[in-house]
């Protein structure tokens, strides 16, 4: 599990663009494809942990501190859009589980707030 989150964060790294992507305006073709492979990735990653704490292979703080990301990927109105039309392709329960948690999160700044703090 850290090393895909730390891959995760080396793919940002390497491309900002995917980062750049939950924010900006408008999206070019290939931007589109780079931010919707970079969210299946990740999306997949906290499905593949909530398996993993649902076998109780983990148990519940070790799954929300590495599923608590899910609220700043599917924190825009962009990613949200994108969770809505591409979620059936994840397990029901996992859906559910998004789902639920996802009515509790505000639409995140994270992305706006990470450029401020680091000014």
């Amino acid at each position: 599990m850290l090393q895909s989150t730390v891959q995760e964060l080396y793919t940002v790294v390497e491309n900002p663009i995917i980062w750049e992507a939950f924010n900006k305006e408008s999206l070019t073709k290939s931007e589109k494809y780079q931010l919707h492979a970079w969210i299946v990735a990740n999306i997949r990653q906290r499905e593949f942990e909530w398996f993993q704490m649902e076998n109780g292979i983990i148990d519940i703080s070790t799954f929300k501190s590495y599923t608590g990301i899910i609220g700043i990927i599917l924190g825009t109105k962009r990613t949200r859009r994108w969770w809505s039309e591409y979620k059936i392709y994840y397990d029901p329960k996992f859906i559910a589980y998004v789902d639920e948690y996802l009515e509790k999160q505000p639409l995140s700044d994270f992305h706006k707030n990470i450029e401020k703090i680091l000014e």
